[in-house]
């Protein structure tokens, strides 16, 4: 932690800004941890735990710190939440921005760590490397990149279901018959049309 170029992150993936406050939050994937930066530069560790610490888990927690992920890659906000695909451990958490606790939100990866694809609430759902969010209208979309699918829930009732995807490939189509490959990574959404964007290492862009 520290302010500038005092400062030092590792393989930093997912970026959201705060509107208003201008407060910067950073999914630091080799740390296992979130990082918040400040308008003014300074950046402070606020859940998790980095090496030479405890480093990677699965551990929710009232006090973001004493939390621990594997992997977190994008985040997602919505109001006061902050919703990180925490990519190893196969599921998504919920870090809140005033109160700094994490929960687990949906994905069954208690006691280990488990990949799947299953549908459903929130305690038996399964993702499979969950690599992006992003949330519209308090519906979240999500990359389950290695289940080759867009999967979406209600940010309060989090029912798990697939909007599109489950096969690997490239082919364009409707729901089911739409292809992805294992290198999809960002989504974003466009309220202004209800379009979702998700970005692959290999394939381009692609329209929902």
């Amino acid at each position: 932690d520290g302010t500038g170029a005092a400062a030092k992150m590792y393989q930093p993936r997912g970026v959201v800004v705060v509107p208003v406050s201008g407060i910067v939050y950073v999914a630091d994937t080799y740390t296992e941890s979130l990082r918040e930066v400040s308008v003014g530069g300074t950046v402070t560790t606020v859940a998790g735990d980095p090496p030479p610490g405890a480093g990677s888990g699965w551990v929710d927690a009232t006090v973001g710190t004493s939390a621990r992920f594997s992997s977190p890659s994008e985040l997602g906000l919505d109001g006061n939440n902050l919703y990180v695909c925490d990519t190893l451990n196969h599921a998504v958490r919920k870090f809140v921005l005033n109160t700094h606790a994490v929960t687990t939100v949906v994905g069954k990866g208690k006691p280990d760590p488990t990949p799947g694809y299953v549908e459903g609430a929130a305690a038996t759902a399964q993702f499979h490397y969950p690599y992006g969010v992003a949330i519209s209208s308090g519906v979240a979309y999500v990359v389950d990149s290695r289940n080759y699918a867009i999967r979406k829930f209600d940010v309060v009732t989090p029912i798990v279901s697939t909007l599109c995807g489950g096969t690997v490939g490239r082919d364009d189509g409707v729901g089911a018959a739409a292809q992805f490959p294992a290198s999809m990574r960002g989504i974003a959404v466009d309220d202004s049309n209800g379009m979702l964007f998700v970005a692959t290492k290999d394939a381009g862009l692609r329209a929902v």
